[in-house]
């Protein structure tokens, strides 16, 4: 009768804690307020990463709409969010020095879904309102494959074989001047914005590519 005692041992249990008193509130609602039920709840999560995948390449949601899935992994208490933010379709994420990553990005896709991109200024809102709420956001820069936007934004990258090739099956060849100067770019920025501890290197599906290159490519991108 007196209330409801909240004990965590970090301010993340005490948050999470909180999530489960708000969830207790919610199947108690009757009429105007809420009965709950005297109980004692001790919790703890069975895995440390709790995550979420959100693609923003193929098709674009802007900051409002991200938040929103945020708020539901609160809810739920997931505590990643993995963001695709780039693809063959469109290049979501400010890389200053690489400007035509996103030059052309507010172009609809292909399959006519939205494109944009967040600014430096609306994705460093995203990465705040995921810490308020004890989110991490690990960013995706996939590649070798899945980089035709990059060849589109910097066909300097492209080799003429490349470029006849349909869009599935174009790459990053690490032999071509440049490739590593965006790559190690791209990467510089994101562990620049990013609080967190890891970026997605992607690596998948790059169907074209020969196995000796694909392997010098990923080796050589996770060291960077």
């Amino acid at each position: 009768e007196d209330g409801a005692r909240i004990v965590g041992a970090t301010p993340e249990g005490v948050f999470r804690g909180a999530t489960t008193l708000l969830q207790l509130l919610i199947q108690g609602v009757d009429g105007a307020g809420a009965t709950l039920t005297p109980v004692s709840i001790t919790d703890a999560p069975r895995f440390a990463w709790r995550g979420l995948s959100v693609d923003v390449a193929r098709t674009f949601y802007p900051v409002d709409a991200v938040k929103t899935v945020i708020d539901l992994m609160a809810l739920y208490k997931m505590n990643v969010l993995h963001l695709h933010l780039t693809d063959n379709e469109g290049w979501r994420f400010e890389v200053p020095t690489w400007p035509n990553l996103t030059a052309n990005s507010d172009q609809p896709t292909e399959n006519g879904h939205p494109g944009g991109y967040f600014t430096q200024e609306a994705y460093a809102d995203i990465l705040a309102y995921a810490a308020e709420r004890y989110i991490t956001v690990v960013p995706e820069f996939d590649s070798p494959g899945h980089t035709a936007s990059v060849l589109r934004a910097y066909p300097q990258l492209d080799t003429d074989e490349m470029h006849a090739a349909p869009e599935s099956l174009q790459y990053l060849d690490p032999t071509v001047a440049g490739v590593w100067e965006l790559v190690d770019a791209v990467y510089d920025e994101m562990a620049r914005v990013h609080p967190g501890t890891r970026i997605h290197i992607g690596g998948d599906e790059a169907i074209a590519m020969p196995e000796d290159a694909f392997a010098a490519y990923v080796e050589t991108a996770a060291a960077a």
